[in-house]
């Protein structure tokens, strides 16, 4: 069954648009795995570490508070084949463009187009945000960011 894990870990405005994605992959016959949404920071650090502290690839770029999944604001997602993750990106394959083109359409920004660090399994909406902004809006008794 095509799921949106956890989809209370977004804010609303990031759900609605997670939401209009997957729907619009489902109506074009891709399911999608959307596994990972809210992230708390001792989990992005634990990710983090990886490739640099720990054994195993790198897998982010993004140290704690510095990932949107801290703010409710990003997701990682797969399509499925025939029930199974389709883990590796390739941009011949259909189900790959048709999460990337309805991302689009939900207003979603799709880290498979950035410069460094492609992530291909993450969509993200900051908001127009940056991430200082986003940490003082969830944490404004600090004044200043983690």
């Amino acid at each position: 069954m095509p799921m949106i894990r956890h989809p209370e870990g977004l804010i609303p405005e990031v759900r609605a648009k997670v939401e209009a994605w997957h729907a619009g992959c489902l109506a074009r016959g891709v399911e999608m795995l959307v596994y990972c949404t809210l992230r708390t920071a001792q989990e992005q650090e634990v990710l983090y570490a990886k490739g640099r502290t720990t054994q195993g690839p790198k897998v982010t770029s993004a140290p704690p508070w510095q990932s949107w999944h801290q703010y409710g604001r990003a997701i990682d997602a797969v399509p499925l084949d025939s029930g199974k993750p389709v883990w590796r990106y390739s941009a011949e394959n259909g189900l790959w463009a048709v999460a990337v083109d309805e991302g689009d359409k939900a207003g979603l920004e799709w880290a498979g187009r950035w410069k460094t660090f492609r992530e291909y399994v993450h969509w993200q909406d900051t908001g127009g945000m940056t991430v200082a902004a986003a940490y003082l809006e969830l944490h404004p008794e600090t004044g200043m960011i983690a």
